[in-house]
């Protein structure tokens, strides 16, 4: 890869658009020099970020890598083209930023920027696919990570030292990343990660085993002192043993059992024969109850018959209680409806006597207002002339108050601008007669000067004179005296100055006259608008004013005062305004002039107090405001003798309705009277057949039936209880008969004695069982230990063996195998790169150094056995044939070394990158340590590196490399930004 063209838009300290042309040398060594931080560094920085995304530092966003020099409007990317296989490429990239964007409405509105990648291919195609996609392409093709690339094209300002005097862990970390020896280093962590979780394992099985052990249950302390599998073998037979007993107890069990079974079956039969010996003597000792049971059914069978004839006998008692208290109610009734009728009767004649005279009344009121009614319309035609009147008076009044009041209004609106003016006139006069003033004194001086000026032209002519050629004044081509010039001679600049400045003065003169000017005819022209204004305003308000210029000028602001604030208007306004009035008042006075308006005005108030009077005198005449009124209380009136006429109508027509009334309530009562006498006979009748009945039935008084009677549900309940006693009878007997037939020839069987010893043959069998159950727990348990732990042991030999491997392997893999360098997997591994990197930093490094010295890699059984030293350097002397420590070179000897080491590493990581071309270097300082002979033996080394295809740059401002390199890249630092040009 070898680049072609940089171009920089707002990047970095770039704040517009950089182009940098690497094609101006096909190849070689070029110096970029320049102050420092001017921008040198950014350079490489722009072709990493342009190629990764990334600055070479790393840790910059796209707000920090934008040009704080930029215009708001300017972008920020950068374009980098570069060479690969003989193919061209271009990368433009730019970072996520902020821009200041002007809307079209004028405001300012902050817009983001989005990340953008683009790949634009030899074909002049563009890569089509995303940024991450196009990132990817763009590392596939380079062939370098953007760590590999940064250390390999890029020996950085201040990184020299830190490979070269890095100790070996921290040169480890360099190489893991570089040689990607990290998958060495896995392995060892691999195999530290096994080791301990095979430890982890085998504590494990022996925390398992010990848990197994601990599970072990002995029933029997002797048993505690045999070796387990025996204990458990003489459990086995101890549980079979006990099982054999165990049978012989069920057995007896069982032949108990069946006996008392027996047994109690004999003895449940005389049981239930007493039983039934004693239920059928319960039910015979109950006989009388059940006598009487039947004699008290057989009452309640005649009381029934008599229940008949006396729920009859009650049900027309209370038909003729309940007529009975009709008939006081409807007689109550009858006596209340006369009181209302006879009230109604009194009330109607009331009404009668008072309508009457209430029409006699409202007749003479109805013709009263029917003969007024034909003066209403003389009060209509005083009303219409009183408003008419009233109108022309307050029209008429209301223009003259507002004539008056805009005519003050304009009077001192027109006072206070020619006070104004005439300030202002005084003003301009004033200052017309300063800029006079300085205009006299500027021609003077002008004047003045000019005079001096003349004065000096022959000091001025002789300054130029030259033997032997004309004088310009008189021709002479000698000049034996020629005239002297005044130490303080005006020049033609001092005459020059003052000439503008006394036209400045008049022109300043003129200006202020034509503001006098203007301002004395506004004075003027304002003097007469205020004396019209003046005379318009005394004709108006006339005596009002008073004699002198003071009282007419207060009378004008109190009339002025009274202008609601809403309703004041312009002087303008007002000057038409006072026109109009004028006119409108001519027009309602009749006359021309406003004396006559002011007379007109009181005699239009006489003609509407006229017609005030008038009004009132024929009101007073009349009942009634209106003759609509007078025509609605007429309309009142008469609907109210209708409202008479028919309240009495329906007060006689209700009274003879409640008559009608009474006579119907009276005919029900004879009805209700009628019905009630043939109840009582009816009662009678039935009271004699319910005593006969009672005696018939054989009951001696009401007490005895009402004691006999029954209700249905009682009925039932003496009827279920003699079916029951009878059922019961016939069943105990029975029963009793079938128990006397099975216990014939038996006797009872008396079986204490075998339930006494099957209660002990239970006891002896739970005994055993649970001996048995413990036994059987601790044989299967104890058997299961024996198993797992025999499982274990076998495990552990397995775990315990793989193991001695696994620590053999990673002790070595470490570096902490006893009596070896301690020198791990990866760093042995590095230690192969090293010495390559070492050899290639060797070929150059003695070349720079004159032969003087060169790099060594420690020997691991120099290393020590305390640390990890596998990638420790020394430095050995060719001229001495010693070795030493690094740390004992100068500071040139450092810088060599270090640029020799950069230089090989660069080599190493592109050889083992495969097929990389990076045709491309940059070294960032560090030339200042050197003496002439190690810069001028180092420049050699990297211009043979270059040859004429590589191009080699030089970040430096050391001033002798200008002149040791041929081109050079010129980065300046100006307040707009950096700068950067190449030297032609």
């Amino acid at each position: 890869m070898k680049p072609e063209k940089l171009i920089l838009s707002a990047f970095g300290s770039y704040a517009g658009r950089t182009e940098i042309d690497f094609t101006v040398q096909t190849g070689g060594l070029f110096l970029i020099t320049g102050d420092t931080g001017a921008g040198k560094t950014t350079i490489f920085d722009a072709i990493t970020y342009a190629l990764y995304g990334e600055a070479s530092g790393g840790g910059r966003s796209g707000a920090m890598m934008r040009s704080q020099y930029a215009k708001s409007v300017t972008e920020t990317y950068v374009e980098f083209s570069f060479l690969y296989a003989g193919e061209s490429y271009r990368v433009r990239r730019n970072p996520e930023y902020k821009i200041v964007k002007e809307l079209k409405n004028g405001k300012l509105r902050e817009q983001k920027v989005p990340a953008v990648v683009e790949l634009t291919l030899p074909d002049g195609t563009v890569y089509p696919e995303k940024r991450s996609q196009t990132d990817a392409k763009i590392e596939e093709l380079i062939g370098l990570t953007k760590e590999q690339f940064t250390q390999t094209a890029m020996i950085a300002q201040g990184d020299f030292l830190k490979l070269l005097y890095a100790k070996s862990d921290d040169r480890k970390k360099i190489f893991s990343k570089l040689f990607h020896t990290d998958a060495y280093w896995r392995i060892q962590e691999n195999l530290k990660r096994r080791s301990l979780e095979m430890d982890r394992l085998l504590a494990e099985n022996e925390r398992a085993a010990e848990q197994e052990r601990e599970r072990v249950i002995l029933p029997r302390e002797e048993l505690k002192e045999v070796p387990l599998p025996e204990a458990v073998e003489q459990i086995g037979i101890r549980e079979r043993e006990l099982t054999a007993l165990q049978e012989n107890v069920r057995e007896e069990i069982r032949r108990l059992t069946a006996a008392i079974s027996k047994a109690k079956e004999v003895n449940e039969l005389f049981e239930g024969l007493r039983d039934c010996e004693q239920q059928v003597q319960k039910l015979k000792e109950e006989e009388p109850v059940e006598a009487r049971r039947k004699e008290q059914l057989e009452a309640a069978a005649r009381a029934e018959r008599v229940h008949v004839k006396e729920l009859r006998c009650n049900e027309r008692l209370n038909e003729r209680r309940q007529s009975d208290e009709t008939v006081e109610r409807m007689k109550r009734l009858i006596a209340e409806e006369k009181e209302v009728h006879d009230r109604q009767e009194q009330d109607f004649n009331t009404l009668k006597t008072q309508s009457a005279d209430a029409a006699e009344a409202d007749a003479e009121k109805m013709l009263r207002i029917r003969e007024q009614l034909p003066v209403y319309e003389r009060m209509g035609e005083a009303v219409e002339q009183e408003r008419q009147a009233k109108q022309a008076y307050e029209s008429a009044k209301q223009y003259y108050e507002r004539a008056v009041r805009e005519g003050a209004s304009r009077l001192l609106e027109e006072k206070n601008r020619q006070l104004l003016l005439e300030e202002k006139y005084v003003s301009a006069a004033k200052a017309w007669e300063r800029a006079s003033a300085r205009s006299t004194e500027a021609s003077a001086e002008y004047e003045h000067v000019y005079q001096l000026f003349l004065k000096e032209q022959a000091g001025i002519l002789a300054q130029n004179l030259r033997e032997a050629e004309p004088c310009p004044v008189c021709g002479s081509l000698t000049h034996p005296h020629p005239a002297s010039l005044a130490e303080n001679a005006v020049s033609e600049a001092a005459v020059k100055a003052a000439k503008e400045q006394r036209e400045q003065a008049e022109t300043a003169r003129d200006a202020a006259y034509q503001e006098f000017d203007g301002q004395k005819s506004a004075a003027a022209e304002q003097e007469l608008r205020l004396e019209q204004a003046k005379q318009q305003f005394l004709a108006l308000a006339g005596d009002a004013c008073g004699d002198g210029e003071k009282e007419l000028y207060t009378f004008a602001a109190q009339q002025a005062a009274k202008e609601p604030a809403a309703k004041k208007r312009s002087l303008t306004e007002r000057g038409r305004q006072a026109e109009r009035f004028s006119r409108e008042g001519k027009k309602h006075s009749g006359e021309t002039g406003d004396a006559v308006n002011r007379l007109k005005l009181e005699a239009l108030k006489r003609d509407w107090e006229e017609g005030q009077r008038e009004t009132a005198r024929i009101r007073a005449e009349l009942s009634y405001e209106t003759k609509e009124r007078a025509e609605e209380a007429l309309q009142q009136l008469t609907d109210k003798a209708d409202r008479r006429t028919k309240c009495l109508a329906d007060a006689e027509e209700a009274l003879q309705k409640k008559k009608e009334d009474i006579s119907r309530q009276e005919g029900m009562l004879t009805q209700e009277q009628t019905k009630n006498a043939g109840l009582v006979q009816e009662c009678l009748e039935l009271e004699k057949e319910y005593r006969q009945a009672l005696r018939d039935a054989g009951f001696s008084s009401e007490e005895a039936y009402h004691e006999a009677f029954l209700t249905e549900s009682g009925r039932e309940t003496l009827v279920q209880q003699s079916e029951a006693y009878v059922r019961n009878r016939v069943e105990s007997e029975g029963r009793l008969l079938t128990m006397q037939k099975l216990t014939e020839g038996k006797q009872e069987i008396g079986i204490l004695a075998w339930e006494t010893e099957l209660e002990v043959q239970k006891q002896r069998q739970q005994e055993l069982h649970e001996e048995i159950l413990a036994m059987h727990t601790a044989y299967e348990t104890d058997a299961k230990v024996v198993e797992r732990c025999r499982e274990y042991f076998a495990a552990h030999e397995r775990l315990d063996a793989e193991n001695q491997v696994l620590k053999r392997l990673y002790f070595t893999a470490d570096g902490r195998l006893a009596g070896s360098a301690k020198i791990d997997f990866e760093t042995y591994v590095q230690r192969r790169y090293f010495r390559q990197v070492i050899y290639e930093a060797n070929r150059r490094l003695l070349t720079m150094s004159g032969h003087q010295f060169m790099l060594k890699l420690k020997e691991t059984e120099n290393s020590g056995r305390k640390s990890n030293e596998g990638l420790d350097l020394s430095v050995y002397s060719l001229v001495t044939d010693s070795e030493r420590d690094i740390r004992t070179l100068s500071g040139g000897e450092s810088f060599l070394a270090a640029l020799a080491m950069a230089l090989g590493l660069s080599d190493i990581a592109i050889r083992k990158a495969g097929a990389v071309h990076l045709d491309m270097m940059f070294i960032d300082e560090g030339f200042g340590t050197l003496d002439a002979q190690s810069r001028k033996q180092a420049i050699e080394v990297l211009s043979q590196l270059a040859g004429s295809e590589r191009l080699v740059g030089i970040i430096s401002h050391v001033t002798e490399l200008k002149e040791q390199i041929e081109h050079r890249l010129y980065v300046t630092r100006t307040e707009n930004g950096s700068e950067a040009v190449w030297e032609e």
